[in-house]
């Protein structure tokens, strides 16, 4: 009986500690490439209306820093296509634009998705990729966390 107590300590510790982990408010990541520029904007909290669940708002926009810019905007019917994966599949996102720009994601300031009652947070271990299509070139962009806030 004396080795049981230890043993169940050793056990409910560790699971005691991931309830209380703690989720990061604020995060960005980005990647550049030999064409675009992607920054992904992560704000999130915990939930106060809804227990076990987090507040979730993720914004994306992309600067193409390539070469040729103004003609491939002159391209007409040139189009661009972007996804967004993770590494839970979980969300996956994209948008599609019917002529070349060199800007591309949502309005600054706004949100490309959002929720009050996500069953998820992201981590900033996080593996997003985005993937962008235009023409017949592609570009696959592994992100990485450059700012993690926690408040």
């Amino acid at each position: 009986m004396k080795n049981f107590i230890p043993f169940i300590v050793l056990i409910i510790l560790p699971l005691s500690a991931c309830s209380q982990e703690e989720v990061p408010n604020h995060l960005v990541f980005e990647a550049k490439g030999e064409n675009w520029h992607p920054i992904l904007e992560v704000k999130q909290s915990k939930s106060e209306n809804h227990p076990g669940k987090y507040n979730y708002s993720l914004s994306m926009n992309a600067d193409y820093i390539g070469n040729n810019a103004q003609e491939l905007e002159r391209t007409e019917g040139l189009g661009v296509k972007w996804r967004m994966k993770t590494d839970d599949d979980v969300r996956s996102y994209g948008g599609t634009y019917s002529d070349f720009q060199q800007w591309i994601g949502n309005v600054p300031g706004g949100s490309l998705t959002g929720s009050n009652a996500n069953e998820f947070y992201t981590r900033a271990d996080a593996e997003i990729i985005i993937i962008i299509e235009w023409g017949t070139e592609k570009e696959v962009l592994p992100l990485k966390a450059t700012s993690v806030v926690h408040n």
